[in-house]
């Protein structure tokens, strides 16, 4: 009887140990801040660009394409966004948001809060490289290109010169940026 009990107490254990570790998986705790406006268009780590109009997220662990609830703990807003960075890379923080996810956050004016991230979906699929800006061709016709350099046209023209500014400004002058007063700087 005390054998089964064990076994018993064992197989719960294990059990329990097993479901918390699933579920801290899948739920965190922390900050989220948002994208500055800086970032619009620019290619994320996973080679997608940015769009602050759409509802992304960039997380430290979870993969690409994996859904996310990010609820606000103080306000109890809630948002699901999408995985499309890596990040953040700041103590503290669990997740970036988009401008989008921001503003139906209300975080826009805090620029950061406590949050709640918890996995809704995941994607098995991985970002398609997004095409590169075509290589600009050369002009189908050349650019006149000089016979010599001893042409006439080509020769240097002579420029006036300028009166040139004391590169020690307040050199002499104790008090007015002159480190050494009695001497003029080179």
């Amino acid at each position: 009887m005390r054998n089964v009990f064990t076994k018993c107490l064992f197989a719960g254990l294990l059990l329990f140990a097993a479901s918390s570790i699933t579920a801290q998986d899948n739920e965190e705790w922390g900050l989220a801040s948002y994208y500055s406006d800086d970032f619009q268009g620019r290619e994320t780590a996973y080679g997608v660009k940015y769009d602050k109009d759409k509802m992304t997220a960039a997380h430290k662990r979870h993969p690409y394409g994996t859904k996310l609830k990010v609820t606000r703990l103080d306000n109890n807003k809630s948002v699901i966004v999408t995985v499309i960075d890596k990040g953040p890379y700041i103590k503290g923080r669990v997740v970036d948001l988009s401008m989008a996810a921001a503003k139906q956050l209300g975080l826009v004016s805090d620029g950061v809060a406590e949050v709640k991230v918890e996995v809704v979906g995941r994607s098995g699929s991985t970002p398609e490289p997004q095409k590169k800006d075509e290589v600009v061709k050369a002009p189908s016709k050349p650019e006149k290109v000089p016979e010599s350099f001893d042409s006439p046209e080509l020769t240097r023209k002579e420029v006036p010169a300028r009166k040139r500014k004391s590169q020690c400004p307040g050199a002499g002058h104790p008090g007015k940026g002159g480190r050494y007063p009695l001497r003029s700087c080179r």
